[in-house]
């Protein structure tokens, strides 16, 4: 839920003043989101890309971020994240 949140924030920040030319975080965030065009449209086709990227994007956008966000000491198994204990088995 805080990587949505903070998507969602991320979001309106980037779009509050957007300008034709861009700097800054909107600067940052064009340029995440036509890498991962490019990157789709080498994978997938021009064609198929511009019906597909707005899914396949957020879906990967999620996935990094929610991934990065774990990775934060605080966030997992210490903070009360996961309730399944460690089994080490040898």
């Amino acid at each position: 839920m805080l990587v949505t949140l903070g998507l969602v924030v991320f979001a309106q920040l980037v779009s509050r003043k957007v300008q034709p030319v861009p700097s800054g975080l909107q600067n940052f965030a064009e340029w995440l989101v036509e890498s991962m065009y490019n990157f789709l449209a080498d994978v997938l086709g021009e064609k198929l890309v511009k019906k597909t990227f707005w899914f396949f994007g957020s879906i990967f956008f999620f996935i990094l971020f929610t991934n990065w966000f774990g990775l934060i000491p605080a966030s997992g198994p210490l903070a009360g994240g996961s309730r399944t204990p460690a089994v080490i088995s040898i």
